[in-house]
């Protein structure tokens, strides 16, 4: 028998100095931790929780940088839509921004293509987003790029894109009809991608010969037009004229997916980034305008051709002088994807706020030309039931003159068929 009053108690195990009482999701349990080091994986120089020492990351769930140990909300995202800050434009202002994203961050590069991105330094990604490439290097961050004004967080989890981009690539008769069950989706990356905003009032006056085409009546009468000068002045707002600041990215593909809501913009926090990747901008800010201040200049054509009327136009001159210039660099979500079909690599890209999709599809030409072979039927059938006419006595004369209106329509059908499919391919 043993005698358990005389058994040696157990040492009392003492907690190191650098323990604390962590919170606990289960009733009953008492968690113990380090007080500063409680996520091995949190990256260096990153965010830690206040409360636990744990990392902290940006939750789409909670819109807000939350500690992942003991839930703790360290930053939430606020809307501060258009009152977000804006900038002038003046080499002041510029000299005068605020330098790097106040958040030390390691910088992958890429061999393949020569992106950079910036993540934190417990990233272990072993390839490119963009390209596919395995050729990475993780250096440090040499960026000296302006901070950013404001950024939109990301809205939705990627769980739910595979699904919504197989329907996308099924859609379209222009396109292979196995392309959705067949393709291989290799990658779908969550970045904030940069993206400059413009705004500016453009002080308009125009001129124009306007023509309006008046019917005739009868059966011989005919349509004539009428030429009047009209000119007026307007002044027009453009605001969140939107460029990208990246050129690893298909320009054509990226402006499709700019349908993003500014309302929801956000002060820039670093702390929003925790978790995430980031590109700084290789498109600079003199490129970038240069390039939306022609945008602005094609829209306010568009609304003086609209003020001056008519049916026709001669003469047509427009003079657009911008004022109260102002811009943003923003950072806004992007997934971006890469599919493979039959040994080929297509680029993706979805608006990570809205969900709209745009990519590179590729294209059936079977079905082009079979569809462009049918445009050439009508005017084929109406030759030969006219050739014989013509034969016995010249009456097939009539049905040639229709067969040549055949061929010129299906000419410019098939003409437009094939710009359509080429821009639809939008191979790079």
């Amino acid at each position: 028998m043993i005698d358990c009053a005389r058994e040696k108690p157990m040492n009392t195990f003492s907690l190191p100095d650098d323990w604390r009482q962590l919170p606990s999701k289960v009733d009953g349990i008492q968690v113990w931790g380090p007080c500063d080091g409680a996520d091995k994986d949190a990256p260096e120089g990153g965010y830690r929780c206040e409360k636990c020492g744990g990392g902290i990351s940006f939750e789409i769930a909670r819109g807000a940088a939350a500690c992942g140990w003991c839930d703790h909300v360290a930053v939430t995202a606020s809307d501060v839509g258009q009152r977000a800050r804006s900038d002038v434009f003046s080499e002041e202002t510029i000299a005068r921004a605020t330098q790097g994203w106040a958040l030390q961050r390691k910088e992958l590069h890429c061999d393949g293509c020569g992106v950079d991105l910036a993540v934190e330094q417990g990233d272990l990604a072993t390839s490119c987003s963009f390209c596919g490439s395995n050729q990475v290097l993780l250096r440090e961050s040499a960026v000296q790029s302006l901070r950013p004004n404001a950024m939109i967080t990301f809205q939705f989890d990627e769980e739910w894109l595979p699904a919504r981009i197989r329907r996308w690539l099924g859609s379209g008769w222009i396109h292979p009809s196995n392309l959705s069950s067949t393709s291989l989706l290799a990658s779908l990356t969550p970045i904030y991608m940069p993206f400059w905003t413009f705004e500016a009032t453009a002080r308009t006056r125009w001129s124009a010969l306007v023509g309006t085409v008046e019917r005739g009546r009868g059966r011989d009468s005919q349509s004539r037009t009428s030429w009047k000068r009209r000119s007026g002045t307007f002044d027009q707002r453009l605001a969140n004229v939107t460029e990208p600041g990246t050129q690893r990215l298909q320009r054509s593909l990226v402006l499709q997916i700019c349908d993003y809501g500014y309302n929801q913009l956000k002060d820039y926090d670093p702390a929003l980034l925790a978790g995430w990747r980031a590109q700084a901008y290789d498109i600079g800010l003199t490129e970038a305008w240069d390039r939306g201040r022609q945008r602005m200049r094609e829209t306010v054509k568009g609304t003086a051709r609209s003020a001056a009327g008519g049916d026709k136009v001669r003469a047509f001159h427009v003079q657009a002088n911008l004022d109260e210039e102002r811009w943003r660099y923003v950072l806004l979500p992007v997934y971006v994807g890469a599919y493979r079909y039959q040994g080929r690599v297509y680029n993706i890209v979805v608006n990570g706020q809205t969900g709209t999709i745009a990519g590179q599809r590729p294209v059936a030409w079977w079905k082009v030309w079979a569809v462009s072979g049918l445009f050439f039927l009508p005017g084929i059938l109406t030759t030969l039931i006219s050739l014989p006419l013509l034969l016995l006595g010249g009456v097939g004369l009539l049905g040639l003159f229709f067969a040549l209106i055949f061929f010129i329509l299906a000419g410019a059908g098939a003409a437009s068929l094939f710009r359509m499919a080429f821009r639809a391919e939008a191979r790079t």
